[in-house]
């Protein structure tokens, strides 16, 4: 068994084993790591082989912290393959993360597995929970079983009949090619969105890499889809076509066209293209926790389980410490600034 890092003629295989995984996510994906090197981030990505097969791959990604510090993260990773997964490939896969983290005086390595938490799940005590960066709860649609008049008729009636109304006032659906003017669009319909909601969103820059860097050499995988009425955009939503699943990413709507019911219409054209190019899941990407009706994200959740599907939760990110001393510095930290926004 040997671990390697990826270099540029690696790119095929790597997707190859992503996408074969039940584990693999785009944010694994090559084009993912691209992103996240013009973003300004330092990258690795790591395969680990056993009797000349690909068993796990590890895309890590650098987050400078103060001080000349830093953390490496996993975006829903590491990928592995788990008919071949035993404790020994873990441990060789830390002990070169580790290396790499010296190196880079990062204080601990952040990962963020895709597996289903199940109840008794235990966590290694080797690994620190440490919140959620990407969601932790989210809705999961299956589509493989279900043509799209079955899929309409397990819907919550009052999503079903704003999926109607919409049709029937006129709006209109079309996929964009991220020309920069749609771009525009988009991002426009996402700060007036971000304002009236009171939420943070990214640098323009941030959605242009993701709708072109992100996408290359992966049939179109990550797409915008805008909503029009009367050839005017009042609505659109960033879709992701990764492997066998769809997730929803990123939404925008016009408040004074809210009675159009254009982000109904505009998830139900996510859902058919996902149909189309043989997705067997949408992924509505993010939803309150169980139990919890006045979470911040309440609202929102009601509609994306008004679609139907499952909602699941995954074990959140996990931190492994490299430095326990500076580990406790940056605990200690992040506990006095969420008491100051308190």
């Amino acid at each position: 068994m040997e671990i390697i890092k990826a270099k540029a003629k690696d790119k095929n295989r790597w997707n190859k084993f992503v996408v074969q995984s039940d584990l693999g996510s785009f944010l694994q994906s090559w084009q993912w790591g691209e992103l996240q090197k013009a973003e300004g981030h330092k990258i690795w990505r790591l395969i680990i082989i056993d009797k000349n097969q690909i068993v796990a791959t590890a895309l890590l990604i650098k987050h400078n912290l103060p001080f000349g510090r830093s953390y490496l993260y996993s975006p829903r990773g590491p990928v592995l393959g788990i008919r071949n997964w035993n404790l020994k490939i873990g441990q060789d896969l830390l002990v070169e993360i580790n290396k790499t983290g010296r190196q880079e005086k990062a204080i601990f390595l952040r990962i963020d597995p895709k597996e289903i938490l199940k109840p008794g799940m235990k966590i290694p005590k080797i690994f620190q929970p440490a919140g959620q960066v990407q969601p932790q709860n989210t809705q999961i649609l299956d589509l493989a079983d279900y043509t799209p008049d079955q899929l309409l008729a397990q819907m919550h009636p009052k999503n079903r009949y704003n999926i109607r109304l919409a049709n029937k006032k006129g709006v209109k659906i079309r996929i964009s090619s991220a020309s920069a003017a749609d771009i525009n669009i988009f991002y426009q319909l996402l700060s007036e969105t971000s304002q009236r909601n009171k939420i943070k969103i990214f640098p323009k820059k941030h959605y242009q890499d993701l709708l072109t860097i992100a996408s290359q050499d992966s049939g179109d995988s990550i797409k915008l889809l805008i909503a029009e009425f009367k050839h005017q955009p009042i609505a659109a939503i960033i879709v992701s076509f990764f492997a066998d699943q769809a997730c929803y990413l990123h939404g925008a709507s016009s408040y004074p066209h809210r009675n159009l019911m254009a982000p109904h219409l505009l998830q139900w054209a996510a859902i058919l293209e996902a149909k189309r190019r043989g997705c067997r899941q949408y992924d509505f990407w993010g939803i309150a926790p169980s139990g919890q009706p006045r979470h911040q994200w309440a609202g929102v959740s009601r509609f994306k389980k008004g679609f139907g599907g499952q909602s699941i939760t995954y074990p959140g990110c996990l931190d492994f410490p490299f430095q326990p001393f500076w580990y406790r510095v940056y605990q200690a930290v992040n506990f006095i600034k969420k008491q100051i926004k308190i």
